[in-house]
Formats: structure tokens, sequence, C-alpha cells
């Protein structure tokens, strides 16, 4: 469990600054994870699992920092941005 302001325990609009505040609060809160060598996955609730997708995570533990989704399949650097909704983080250096 989280405290965070009152004002922030509220339904936030998306990219106002409360949502940003939770959003960076997320971020520190991953980044402690990672710095106790926590593997950490973070994803939204709209995804449907049909099995359990941690065996197929974690074989690419050491190739890889992190797992995430593309937000577009075009390779220009305007549009080819990370799904913030998906990551799978592997505790690195």
């Amino acid at each position: 469990m989280l405290t965070v302001d009152k004002y922030l325990q509220k339904d936030q609009k998306y990219s106002q600054v409360g949502y940003i505040r939770l959003l960076v609060r997320r971020t520190e809160i991953l980044l402690a994870l990672l710095e106790n060598r926590i593997e950490t996955f973070l994803f939204e609730f709209d995804f449907l699992w049909l099995q359990n997708p941690l065996s197929l995570f974690k074989s690419h533990f050491g190739k890889y920092d992190m797992l995430f989704v593309h937000n577009s399949n075009k390779h220009s650097m305007v549009t080819n941005s990370v799904n913030g909704g998906f990551f799978y983080m592997f505790p690195t250096n």
C-alpha cells in the first residue's frame, strides 16, 4: 500500500499534473524494487493472459534489462515509443 497526498487519491485525468505525479511516484517505487534486486512486472489490467507468461519472461534473464511492448511498428523517432502499460524489468547494473 502506498501513501500519497489526499488530492492524488481522487480520479486523475490523463496527462494532468496529478496523473504525472502518480507516474513519477510509480517510477520511484519501481527503481527502489530494482535497486533491491527484485524483478518487477508492471502491466495494465486490460491484458488477457491465456497462460502464465513468467517462464517466458525469465528465459530472457541476462540477455536484456527490460521487456516491453512498442506503441508503433513504424521506425521513426517520433512514433517509435514504448507502451507504458507493459514492462518486465530485470535488476541489472
